[in-house]
């Protein structure tokens, strides 16, 4: 990777996910006004056994300080981030190449990067190198400054809290089926297991199945950050 004088491509290590978080949250917040990225959100895709660190991730270091993460966690899209202290230094543009090679090298046929609309000095770097706009995602947002109240479910339906051991299939099938439209989103059961059940602080009460009659119709998974 080419870098400016004083600018460095470094492997990680697991005890980086801290650091490579504090970059992506200074990023997010920076380009989108909002910090969404956790450690253990980090930790969670790092975990993933189809994830190999040392081949789909990189760093940036400017002495000691990471400043710039690149990685390939999911087939088809690319994680990258620049410390806003650190732009216009041609780490991001370093990165898009890394994340091009990354992708080549793992049969790809093609690579894409979520962005914030806000952040337009990543939006003209990649549509500078050709990339096109696929589509729009939200992500929405409700305050609950009281308890909600019980959930009314149509006859025939109930819902319950996930069982260890026992409910880990069929959680995973009803939401692979949910989102098989969309390809790049359906991860192989051990990826999912690790995002979900084997994630940092998970408890049974943060999944939840939709059943009618006998059948799993649904299910919901929470997260619990610290941050």
């Amino acid at each position: 990777m080419e870098l400016a004088d004083g600018l460095r491509a470094v492997t990680l290590e697991p005890a980086d996910a801290q650091a490579v978080a504090d970059v992506v949250r200074a990023s997010e917040e920076r380009d989108g006004g909002i910090a969404e990225r956790t450690v253990q959100d980090t930790q969670t895709i790092w975990s993933r056994p189809s994830f190999l660190l040392a081949r789909e991730a990189i760093g940036v270091r400017a002495g000691d300080e990471l400043v710039g993460y690149g990685s390939i966690p999911w087939p088809g899209l690319a994680d990258v981030h620049v410390a806003p202290a650190h732009r216009d230094r041609g780490v991001g543009a370093a990165l898009l190449r890394w994340s091009e090679a990354a992708a080549r090298a793992a049969g790809w046929s093609s690579v894409g990067q979520s962005n914030h609309e806000q952040g337009a000095a990543a939006l003209a770097l990649l549509r500078g190198a050709g990339y096109e706009q696929t589509r729009t995602s939200w992500i929405l947002e409700i305050v609950l400054e009281e308890r909600p109240a019980a959930p009314v479910l149509p006859d025939g339906y109930a819902l319950r809290s996930f069982v260890p051991g026992a409910d880990e299939r069929v959680a995973y099938e009803v939401i692979r089926d949910a989102f098989a439209e969309w390809e790049e989103h359906v991860d192989a059961y051990e990826d999912w297991e690790a995002e979900t059940v084997q994630r940092v602080g998970f408890v049974p009460e943060q999944l939840v199945l939709a059943f009618r009659g006998q059948d799993v119709v649904g299910a919901l998974v929470l997260a619990d950050d610290d941050e």
